[in-house]
């Protein structure tokens, strides 16, 4: 098989997987630990409008931002955004709308910046290497499917067994 003993793109599955994983984590719990803080459903349904109301034109903006310093520098913004999530998650005090917005909005740069720049990166991987698109890319799939199945498990235990702080903690 020709991906077996190829370096760069183990390296940037493992990368991808460990990511996946940790972002599994805590995504999915994001309306129970708002839920927990004291927001009420209305708000978080407010927080969700806010995210995708953000993260849709970014989409259109992040090709531009990858021309002009590079998909590595677009996929590290995308990892502090996602750090910056998990940090403000874990201070986050009711009724904060401010910090509410904030947290939406470093939510959408990290989906977008860093799901979009990696897709490129990956794209790039095998372009440079001249590895078979379709097998590389259900290699992908497969690991993030993994890490996506496993940490909302390995979530829900460290959050009921360790608490919210732990949580976050682990998946920063």
């Amino acid at each position: 098989h020709r991906l077996a003993g190829h370096t760069d793109f183990r390296i940037f599955e493992l990368a991808i997987w460990l990511h996946s994983l940790a972002q599994s984590l805590v995504w999915v719990f994001i309306p129970i630990i708002l839920l927990q803080i004291g927001y009420s459903i209305q708000n978080i349904l407010v927080y969700y409008l806010i995210f995708n109301v953000i993260d849709v034109p970014l989409n259109f903006f992040v090709a531009y931002v990858m021309r002009k310093i590079g998909a590595r520098k677009v996929l590290i913004i995308g990892v502090v955004s996602v750090i910056g999530v998990f940090a403000l998650l874990n201070v986050l005090p009711p009724a904060n709308w401010t910090l509410l917005v904030i947290l939406a909005a470093l939510g959408a740069v990290y989906d977008t910046f860093f799901w979009i720049s990696h897709i490129y990166i990956f794209t790039e991987i095998n372009r440079e290497k001249g590895l078979d698109l379709g097998a590389t890319t259900g290699a992908l799939e497969a690991v993030r499917k993994l890490a996506n199945i496993i940490g909302p498990i390995t979530g829900a235990v460290l959050l009921i067994v360790v608490g919210k702080s732990s949580l976050l903690i682990s998946s920063i």
